[in-house]
């Protein structure tokens, strides 16, 4: 996953093909990812269908994505607050 510098937020899957290593993005995240300061691939840390990621806002809230298995992310759920220390 990646942010451009308007806060859409990109999707970029692996292929498994060392030529050609990442399919073409697809934008899961419209806009204001910009108040992340830090997001990070977990893996499958909730237990769901598929890989899930946290994102850290900069006030130091730590919030939970989980992956349903086809691109996309349930509701983000709030994981703690204090991650800014």
């Amino acid at each position: 996953m990646a942010t451009d510098t308007v806060g859409a937020q990109w999707l970029y899957r692996a292929t498994g093909n060392a030529s050609g290593p990442l399919a073409t993005r697809n934008k899961i995240g419209l806009s204001g990812w910009q108040k992340f300061n830090n997001i990070e691939a977990t893996g499958n840390i909730a237990g769901t269908a598929a890989g899930d990621f946290v994102a850290r806002d900069t006030a130091g809230v730590l919030w939970l994505y989980q992956g349903r298995g086809d691109g996309t992310f349930a509701v983000r759920v709030k994981s703690g607050s204090g991650w800014n220390t």
